[in-house]
C-alpha cells in the first residue's frame, strides 16, 4: 500500500505545480495539504518546518488567511481545546471587523460562511466561538 492510501497521509505521489516545488514552498503546500487532512498533524508540520512559529498571532493570521485551507479542518483545529487552539481562536475573532454591527447583525456575519465559523464541526463548543465576540466592541446603545 503506497502512502496516503491507508487515509493517515497525503500521498507523495500527488504531483506538485512548478510554485511548489522550491523548498520553502514545499513546505507551505506539503503542511497546507497535511491540515487539510489532519490539522493538528499539518500545523505541527507548518511549526516544525519554520512555515509558521508556535504563536497564536502568526496561526490566526494563517488562518484567517490563507484560501486554500479546508473550513472544517480549521474549526477541527481550533476546537482541539488545548491552550494554542483556545488563543487562536480568540486572536482569529479579533480579526474580524466587527466595527459598526449592532449585536444581530455580528452574530449573523460570525456565523456566515465567509468566516466558516458554521462549518466547525459539532465536537466545537459554542462558547469557543462566541466567548471571543463578548470582547470585541460592537457600539450597542440599550
Amino acid at each position: 500500500m503506497l502512502s496516503g492510501q491507508d487515509g493517515n497521509e497525503p500521498s507523495p505521489l500527488t504531483p506538485m505545480t512548478p510554485l511548489e516545488k522550491s523548498e520553502p514552498r514545499r513546505h507551505y503546500f506539503v503542511g497546507v495539504r497535511r491540515f487539510n487532512h489532519n490539522p493538528e498533524k499539518g500545523m505541527k508540520y507548518l511549526i516544525d518546518n519554520s512555515v509558521l512559529a508556535e504563536n497564536e498571532e502568526e496561526i490566526a493570521t494563517f488562518l484567517y488567511d490563507c484560501e486554500i485551507l479546508n473550513k472544517v479542518s480549521i474549526g477541527d483545529f481550533i476546537s482541539l481545546g488545548n491552550d494554542l487552539s483556545s488563543r487562536v481562536i480568540e486572536v482569529y475573532v479579533q480579526k474580524i471587523d466587527f466595527t459598526g454591527l449592532s449585536f444581530d447583525a455580528a452574530l449573523r456575519y460570525s456565523l456566515s460562511s465567509s468566516l466558516s465559523l458554521s462549518s466547525f464541526p459539532g465536537t466545537c463548543k459554542p462558547q469557543a466561538v462566541l466567548f471571543p465576540l463578548q470582547k470585541i466592541p460592537l457600539g450597542l446603545q440599550l
